[in-house]
């Protein structure tokens, strides 16, 4: 029988497609397949409307699950399918909690995407984010890329190049340095006592119990506006623009997305929109729009102390002495500020006031530890240095193992030809990660993984426990990943961090409201929706008193 031009033309991309499908060496006869296909009386648009594609989605389907080279690691069928199962768990807010099952059924590799590894494994978190570099096997995955499609520009936090991420990174850190987070003091004890006062009003005084994530949530953002940009929300003191506390988490949660399916970015272009997409663009005016009024501000704060952005607009690039960040960086830069300054934080805060809540011994010993340094309020504040209350870094560090800030996968892109990660080769162009929720729940790497013991983090650095932890805590500790890509802001954060917890431990003593958030244990886990940064499903609800054994002036 005669063929059309355009049957011969699909005739042949489906012969190419089936022969390269089936792979060298293979005894299928592909070829006779399709010009069997081709003698069948539908033909021209019909075939090519309706053959065709069923024809390519069955190719794909067995190569995806047969010949591809991650088919040897195991997984479920419709993640090796596509990278709408991922998609799915991630707008469910579950993703965190399935990747953890998803260990425990399949073991140490788990193929979670068609061309996604998820590996548990303590040797993979060195292998996969400390080989980060100018020779590194491993690059910053695509995912990240879609951050340059909403700001004009790449982050800190997205940005794939190794040169121009050590750059930004050279930058950034100016000011986020020891010296430079220690003179912004004075930004965290105000915003600090404005907490302690909203508690006071709303719990104290009304005898009623508080949102302790809605509070951190609050304070963090607050804090985090007033030293980066020099500039105050009130979220804690005025409602007027709380609604930036639902837009934030749902933005982060729609790149997220975006991130795992980059062709869904042509939705930007239809005149309707999902309420996820209009609160990314509303989050991203909002930065827009905070970066350009600092900026129209000038280089130095409008206080007597300096502000994270007056370091990037006077920064000078330490290596090359070259010009700081452009307008677009500034404003890409912003954005990220705002997401790891606030919403990160928020839930290391949340966290640790919740286990604190449920653990009163616990509670009471870091109320004396913090009362055997400073004896008032105002030392406290006046000089917040807390950096040897060894015990409040660990009930804060024990928290975020717990309850890691994200629970997924950071994913990296294993380059060509492939490496050897925790005893398994990956070929090249697959994506790898590590899971920080399965992690630190990991009997591998944590002694009692499930339950809360600040003391696990005391001992020092010798490769053991005083609690006999398989590992040194902090070699798999993912809160702020590690490695070169590991978060600039880290002593910024544990600065705000520690003083809010060390003025509450000391004004307050509190417990968990069982009437609105009941618990069966001491461990009970505090629950989340990862929407990239993991947020509370439901409170905790804590009810705050005055500490009676208060020293005078606190």
């Amino acid at each position: 029988m005669k063929t059309t031009l355009q049957e011969d033309t699909i005739l042949r991309a489906a012969e190419e497609s089936l022969s390269w499908t089936a792979g060298a060496g293979s005894h299928l006869d592909f070829s006779s397949f399709a010009k069997m296909l081709g003698q069948h009386p539908l033909r021209d648009s019909v075939y090519a409307l309706i053959i065709l594609p069923l024809l390519t989605v069955l190719i794909l389907v067995i190569y995806r699950l047969k010949y591809h080279p991650l088919s040897r690691f195991p997984g479920p069928i419709t993640a090796k399918l596509t990278d709408w199962y991922t998609v799915y768990h991630i707008v469910t807010g579950d993703n965190h909690v399935n990747l953890y099952r998803l260990h425990q059924k399949y073991g140490r590799f788990v193929r979670h995407g068609p061309n996604r590894l998820s590996i548990l494994d303590a040797r993979a978190v060195k292998e996969i984010y400390g080989s980060y570099g100018y020779n590194a096997k491993l690059l910053k995955a695509d995912y990240y890329t879609v951050v340059g499609h909403h700001f004009g520009a790449l982050n800190l936090v997205s940005e794939d190049d190794p040169r121009k991420h050590s750059r930004k990174r050279r930058l950034l850190a100016q000011g986020l340095t020891t010296t430079a987070v220690k003179s912004m003091g004075r930004h965290f004890a105000k915003n600090v006592e404005t907490l302690c006062e909203t508690i006071d009003r709303h719990s104290l005084q009304s005898e009623k119990s508080v949102n302790a994530a809605q509070l951190a949530n609050m304070f963090t953002f607050d804090a985090m506006a007033d030293a980066v940009f020099g500039k105050s929300f009130n979220l804690l003191s005025s409602e007027a623009n709380r609604w930036i506390l639902k837009v934030l988490p749902d933005a982060v949660q729609f790149l997220h997305i975006m991130g795992h399916m980059p062709g869904l970015l042509m939705l930007d272009y239809l005149p309707f929109k999902s309420q996820m997409a209009r609160d990314m663009d509303t989050f991203q005016k909002l930065s827009d729009s905070i970066a350009q009024d600092r900026i129209q501000k000038g280089k130095e704060s409008q206080t007597s102390s300096k502000d994270v952005f007056s370091y990037l607009l006077n920064a000078r690039d330490p290596v090359t002495g070259e010009a700081g960040m452009s307008h677009d960086e500034l404003v890409a830069e912003a954005g990220v500020l705002m997401i790891a300054g606030s919403d990160t934080a928020a839930l290391a805060l949340t966290a640790t006031l919740y286990q604190l809540a449920l653990n009163e011994k616990v509670q009471q010993r870091l109320y004396t530890e913090i009362q055997d340094l400073t004896r008032s309020a105002s030392q406290l504040l006046a000089d917040p240095d807390l950096t040897s209350c060894k015990f409040l870094r660990a009930c804060l560090n024990e928290a975020m193992r717990l309850t890691p800030a994200v629970g997924g996968v950071l994913p990296r892109l294993v380059l060509d030809p492939g490496l050897s990660i925790a005893g398994e080769f990956v070929p090249g162009g697959s994506i790898v990660g590590v899971p920080g929720y399965a992690l630190h729940r990991d009997p591998d790497c944590f002694h009692d993984p499930l339950s809360y013991k600040p003391e696990r983090w005391m001992t020092e650095k010798t490769g053991a426990t005083g609690i006999d932890d398989i590992r040194d805590p902090e070699a798999v500790f993912m809160n702020f990943s590690t490695g070169p890509r590991g978060c600039v802001g880290k002593t910024f954060a544990y600065a705000e961090l520690t003083l809010a917890i060390a003025r509450i431990v000391t004004r307050f003593e509190f417990a968990v409201d069982e009437e609105l958030h009941p618990v069966e244990s001491a461990n009970s886990d505090l629950a989340t929706l990862d929407k990239f940064v993991s947020h509370p499903i439901k409170g905790p609800f804590i009810r705050f008193r005055a500490r009676s054994s208060q020293a005078p002036g606190s």
